[in-house]
């Protein structure tokens, strides 16, 4: 009896050390609730198999460039690697990065599985006299300088904020954070005074429209006549175009992510929507909400 479970103790030690060691270089930040959702993935992905032990690193920045081309980076190298972002590195990335030429986000990364998204919220100070888009509106009209707390990080923040200024025909000021904890203090000091992220990683604040066309308690930009005011941040993998062929070894594993009660338990919890669409799915976001943003081009400016 021993010697059968020295054998089994063995044989697991021995799984455990053969198992190859991937990287996956995610775009949020630490803390987030993109990181969250990713951190959750991975668990699950290295429980289902034994034959790769996947690694979840972040590198923020440039609207999730910095791990797109860090992913490309190693891929080039001749090392397995995944990425793990949301769409908006395709969709906006090219305002964000220092060098739009670094890499074809067309063809040199590929779409693999999204598990989870989330619409973005414009909310303001809870304490504020701004209870509705229209209370807002009427900020702008008074001729106040109005701040706009906005991030380094995540370039749907000010994506959103050209869609809706150009809707209402106003500016707002700039102040620039590199965290969401870091905008929703502003606010709660009367700093900034409305910012645009998603509602997970702002918590106290009170939302006054949705991004999402969805029906709920919450306006959204359909309801008050700017029907652009529409992004929801779906996350997931991608690949660089290099190592297609090693997602084929274990691609079929991700579809059960989905399934899992602790998955859907967390996303539940933390106000995420499940979203779990595969390649030709993921593409048909990309092209509905690049057909947006090109219509606002000339006005955006994230770097």
């Amino acid at each position: 009896m021993f010697n059968k479970m020295f054998a089994l103790f063995f044989l697991l030690l021995s799984n455990c050390a053969m198992a190859k060691e991937v990287n996956v270089y995610s775009m949020f930040t630490p803390g987030s609730v993109g990181m969250l959702v990713g951190t959750e993935v991975i668990s699950q992905l290295n429980i289902i198999q034994n034959d790769v032990q996947f690694r979840l690193t972040s590198i923020p920045g440039a609207g999730g460039d910095n791990a797109t081309l860090r992913a490309i980076s190693a891929a080039r190298a001749g090392e397995d690697v995944l990425i793990w972002s949301g769409i908006s590195g395709v969709t906006l990335g090219r305002y964000t990065s220092p060098n739009i030429n670094a890499y074809n986000r067309n063809s040199d990364v590929v779409q693999v599985q999204s598990f989870s998204g989330t619409p973005f919220h414009l909310a303001v100070n809870p304490k504020s006299n701004i209870k509705s888009f229209n209370d807002l509106k009427n900020l702008f009209s008074s001729g106040k300088t109005v701040y706009f707390g906005n991030t380094t990080t995540n370039a749907i923040t000010p994506y959103l904020n050209v869609v809706l200024l150009k809707s209402i025909g106003f500016k707002s000021k700039d102040l620039n954070y590199t965290s969401p904890y870091e905008i929703t203090k502003s606010i709660l000091v009367n700093e900034s005074d409305y910012t645009i992220f998603s509602p997970q990683d702002i918590i106290g604040l009170r939302p006054i429209l949705s991004s999402s066309l969805e029906t709920s308690n919450i306006p959204n930009g359909k309801d008050v006549g700017v029907p652009d005011f529409n992004f929801i941040s779906t996350v997931g993998f991608s690949v660089p175009k290099e190592r297609v062929e090693f997602v084929k070894t274990f691609d079929i594993f991700l579809p059960k992510i989905c399934e899992s009660t602790d998955f859907i338990k967390l996303l539940e919890k933390i106000g995420h929507e499940l979203r779990c669409f595969e390649r030709e799915k993921i593409q048909q976001e990309i092209d509905k909400i690049n057909k947006i943003v090109d219509k606002y081009e000339k006005d955006i400016v994230l770097k």
